[in-house]
């Protein structure tokens, strides 16, 4: 498995408390259906296909921009503080509920699609965090670690699952003793501590880490989580857990904010300073994109930001040394792409350019843009 290390900035510390952020004066949804005329809005209603994250009443539309760069309208909802909510009664057991019964209660069409499967034998959840300077899977082990396995013991009995292993890095020595004081219980789950390498927690790289042969289903902590908020509760979650890093300051910080956020809004609320002089990666600086956060909202796949200090770093002639292809995960060759403007087979792990000593951002190339 090729698999590496990334370098670690010591400067920066992990903040061992989480932060909440739930009062934003509006939430912004996405329009994804057709406007109707109601102005008060319930939290957790679905709103021009949006689901509420707050009470209140819409005012207007406003133009946003989404983790992937993508601009698109969304409702404005004026927060009325209140917290009115609808929604279905909570489910005080889950345990014992059928398959049937635990699609049936999901509204997140990749978690329906990915339950879809008449039984497995192993569930492989992943605890890690794959993106470094980021805490968002971390953090959902400390707070709802019982959740999730009461999550996990759902879903071994109403799958005739064998049992379910928890895969944390060998870095996450806070969370062991949490695991301790709850995995006593439950006799088929276990925790496997893995190595610090990028990209370990994804499913094709962990599974075989794992030696996972047999049937299995593979969940990350925070799918797992949402689909136990959504079987317990029976309605999707108005917050999410997202992560403020980076060397603009020595914390990284996870703060538990409302869905539909502004980002400049939260940010502001904590960290009261230009940015003139950081670039800020959306999602992570491996995967994530470099974007202005003007526009930005919390969505449920914006994850959070990574705020570095710019740096000028001049960009040379490649030296064909075949690093590229060396680290590449999947053993495609970049150099290709980047040479010839051909489009390789690709998970946008960005481990080519973090290794090219020539500076080229060779992840823009990969999807067939040729180098002139």
């Amino acid at each position: 498995m090729k698999l590496i290390s990334i370098d670690k900035n010591d400067s920066i510390h992990f903040c061992t408390e989480m932060k909440s952020y739930l009062s934003p004066e509006v939430v912004c949804l996405p329009i994804l259906d057709k406007m109707d005329k109601k102005k008060n809005i319930k939290k957790a209603e679905k709103a021009f296909g949006s689901f509420a994250s707050v009470s209140g009443t819409l005012t207007g539309v406003l133009k946003c921009q989404l983790s992937s760069g993508k601009k698109v309208p969304c409702v404005v909802l004026k927060n009325d503080f209140q917290e009115k909510t609808i929604g279905n009664a909570i489910r005080k057991k889950i345990v014992g509920l059928s398959k049937q019964e635990i699609i049936g209660s999901l509204f997140t069409a990749s978690l329906k699609e990915k339950m879809n499967v008449p039984s497995f034998k192993t569930l492989v959840v992943s605890g890690i965090d794959l993106e470094p300077l980021m805490a968002n899977e971390l953090f959902i082990q400390k707070e709802y670690l019982q959740c999730l396995l009461e999550a996990i013991d759902m879903l071994l009995k109403a799958y005739s699952g064998e049992r379910a292993i928890i895969a944390i890095s060998n870095r996450s020595s806070d969370i062991i003793s949490v695991y301790h004081n709850f995995l006593g219980t439950y006799k088929n789950i276990s925790l496997k501590m893995v190595p610090d390498l990028y990209l370990i927690g994804e499913e094709i790289f962990l599974t075989k880490y794992l030696h996972v042969r047999e049937s299995y289903l593979y969940l990350k902590t925070s799918e797992l989580y949402t689909l136990y908020y959504q079987v317990k509760k029976r309605r999707m979650p108005s917050e999410k857990l997202i992560t403020i890093s980076g060397d603009f300051n020595s914390e990284i910080q996870v703060f538990l904010v409302k869905i539909g956020t502004r980002v400049t809004e939260l940010f502001q609320s904590f960290y009261p300073m230009p940015l003139d002089s950081y670039d800020i990666y959306v999602n992570g600086v491996m995967r994530g994109k470099t974007l202005p956060i003007d526009a930005l909202i919390v969505t449920d796949d914006f994850s959070g930001l990574v705020i570095m200090k710019k740096k000028k770093q001049k960009v040379y002639e490649c030296i064909k040394c075949g690093k590229c292809n060396a680290v590449c995960p999947i053993h495609s060759k970049p150099i290709l792409a980047y040479k010839q403007g051909k489009e390789i087979p690709c998970i946008q792990c960005g481990l080519c350019s973090y290794v090219c000593p020539a500076f080229i951002p060779l992840r823009a190339y990969l999807g067939g843009k040729k180098h002139e």
